[in-house]
């Protein structure tokens, strides 16, 4: 089952507060970046984010777990009380991104070859 737009558009609103926050349709669901940093999906009207160091402080012990479709990686599964915590999930968010985003980036300068 696809995600609708309404709900893509909920989401937006309650994540308005946390910068660079955007939302890109991908197979029937949408990617949630946050400073071009991939942090979760949203599939079903669900959404997950990314189990990483960042969120597992955050998450573990507060949410279920589940594949956001079948044979995806295990997510956290957010519910609205979870993302209508303004502060509690910019503090998700962020923490997800700041994990990924080490991950992502290069691990130093890339000497030409001789």
């Amino acid at each position: 089952m696809a995600t609708n737009k309404d709900y893509i558009a909920y989401l937006e609103d309650c994540l308005q507060h946390i910068p660079e926050i955007r939302f890109r349709a991908m197979f029937g669901g949408y990617t949630l970046y946050c400073c071009d940093v991939p942090v979760g999906l949203v599939d079903d009207n669900t959404l997950y984010i990314k189990v990483n160091i960042g969120t597992t402080p955050l998450l573990a012990e507060k949410v279920k777990t589940g594949p956001p479709y079948p044979g995806g990686k295990e997510a956290y599964i957010l519910t609205e009380a979870e993302f209508e915590d303004k502060p509690f999930i910019a503090q998700v968010i962020t923490a997800g991104r700041d994990a990924l985003a080490k991950k992502l980036k290069p691990a130093g300068k890339v000497r030409p070859k001789k």
